[in-house]
This record gives structure tokens, sequence and C-alpha cells, in this order.
């Protein structure tokens, strides 16, 4: 019995030591975040593993088969934001244009595309529940003028549309105000397989 007893004794001492090791080094201090701010133009496979693979879960997808040819072409970026300070964000403009700067993929803001993609599954011979769909695009879509972020990490969704098939050769230019300061991107988008 007295054997039991200093068995338990020294499980219960090996689990207090455990858990304050574990407790002293979850309560470690991260260092502080480095600002930072990217937006990348997402794959297919990427937008379809972060909000699904099905067309009537994921806004982000195009429709196209056999009995509908596909209309829209989508560029699906994400802004990713990082910063330690609260962080006034806005999107001004964003498009992309061919080699002649004529504009072939136009900025849509969330209530144009909502209704460009929910157009998509809802008809009137659909029954179907979208709301998930819906619900992506309210939840993850940047929002139309000026964006107040607190410290931490943040990340948006943003499409430009343009008519199928795009051309090759198409640049994005995106530009946004953040605290004020104009920052513009340029991001080539591939071409379409042949």
């Amino acid at each position: 019995m007295k054997k039991a007893y200093a068995a338990l004794a020294v499980v219960i001492v090996l689990l207090t030591v455990l858990s304050g090791c574990v407790t002293a080094k979850s309560s470690s201090p991260a260092g502080p975040l480095q600002d930072s701010l990217f937006v990348k133009l997402l794959s297919e496979k990427e937008v379809k593993d972060a909000y699904g693979w099905s067309l009537t879960d994921n806004p982000y997808l195009t429709h196209g088969g056999t009995l509908l040819p596909q209309v829209y072409d989508f560029l699906v970026f994400r802004l990713s934001v990082v910063n330690s300070a609260a962080t006034e964000i806005e999107l001004l403009r964003a498009g992309a244009v061919n080699a002649d700067e004529k504009l072939k993929a136009p900025y849509y803001d969330a209530k144009r595309f909502t209704e460009i993609s929910m157009s998509a599954v809802e008809t009137p011979e659909s029954s179907g529940s979208f709301s998930v769909r819906k619900n992506k695009i309210t939840w993850n879509y940047i929002p139309t003028g000026t964006v107040t972020l607190k410290p931490g990490k943040h990340s948006y969704i943003f499409v430009l549309l343009g008519r199928h098939p795009l051309p090759d050769s198409l640049t994005a230019h995106i530009e946004l105000l953040v605290n004020g300061e104009e920052r513009d991107f340029d991001i080539p988008v591939p071409d379409a397989p042949a």
C-alpha cells in the first residue's frame, strides 16, 4: 500500500512540474508584431481549399458547365495585414488591364459581387439554401470605404471580374490607402492554360 501511495505521489509531483513547465512556456511573451501588408492573387486551388470545392458553398468559383457556358472569370485576391497599432485601410481602386492599359477585369465591391455570385446559383428553379455561400462574402470580403483595424492579423478577399475568357498578358493594378498614405501594387495575372 505504501508503494502505491509513493507511486501516486511521484506521479502528482511529475504532473505538477510538467504543468508548470508548460505554463511557463506558454506565458512567455511573444515578440512584437512585424507590420506587413500583402496582396496576393489566389490560384483556383487556393480558393477551393480556403472556401470550399462546391459551387453551392464557394462564392469565389465561377459557374461554367455543360449546359450553361461560363460567362465570367474571377480574379480572387487576398489582402493580408499585420499591424501593431490601429490602422485605417481603404481599397481605392483595382482592376486588371491588358498591355494597352485597357480595363479587362474591374473591381466589384461586396454588394455588386454578391449580386453576380448569387445569381449563378439562385434561380427560380433552384430550391437549395445558399446562405453559406452568401455568408462567405459577408464575412471575408473587404468592406467599402475606410476600415479601421485593431492591432493584430487581418485578411480580406476582393474580386476583379471580367468576361470569359480573359485575354492573356494582364496586370492587376491595386491602389490602397493605408493611414492616409497611398500604396500601389502591380501583380501579373498568369495566362489561362491553353
